[in-house]
């Protein structure tokens, strides 16, 4: 299970990365 939870750490850091773009 920890590797689906790496993907969704890594969903999730991509998501906040879009975000601090955009401020």
């Amino acid at each position: 299970n920890s590797l689906s939870t790496g993907k969704s750490k890594s969903f999730f850091v991509q998501q906040t990365n879009k975000i601090n773009n955009k401020t």
